[in-house]
């Protein structure tokens, strides 16, 4: 998930995780481990390619858990806007970020410098 604060720093948003902790020595599994993976993450898509005809090509996009029943999921587009950590004195960003199923462009309007990296993965092992 994306947290609005890192590890590190209170104004430095980041990629997280949540995982199931270590079985401690009664047996018991200790509390969910939430970690940083990366800082900097301010915004993360994801968007699905699924084949709903059986001939192993993409025919719509769905969002993660609105996969139409029967189709198959064979590809995923994941898109990261990365942010810099500090402002850069005289930079102002009024880029217009379109991506994923944002309804409008994000247009930030502030001084960091961002970067939007995305790639489309194919599932080999996709199944309906």
């Amino acid at each position: 998930y994306v947290s609005s604060q890192s590890t590190l720093r209170n104004d430095v948003p980041s990629l997280r995780r949540k995982s199931f902790g270590n079985v401690n020595a009664a047996g018991a599994a200790a509390a969910l481990v939430d970690e940083e993976i990366v800082a900097g993450i301010e915004d993360l898509q994801v968007r699905l390619g699924v084949d709903q005809d059986g001939d192993g090509s993409v025919d719509a996009h769905a969002e993660p858990g609105a996969v139409p029943a029967g189709a198959a999921v064979v590809t995923a587009t994941i898109w990261w806007l990365v942010r810099a950590e500090d402002r850069e004195p005289g930079h102002l960003d009024l880029a217009a970020y379109s991506y994923g199923e944002l309804a409008e462009p994000f247009v930030p309007g502030d001084a960091y410098r961002r970067v939007l990296v995305s790639r489309t993965i194919e599932l080999r092992n996709a199944r309906p």
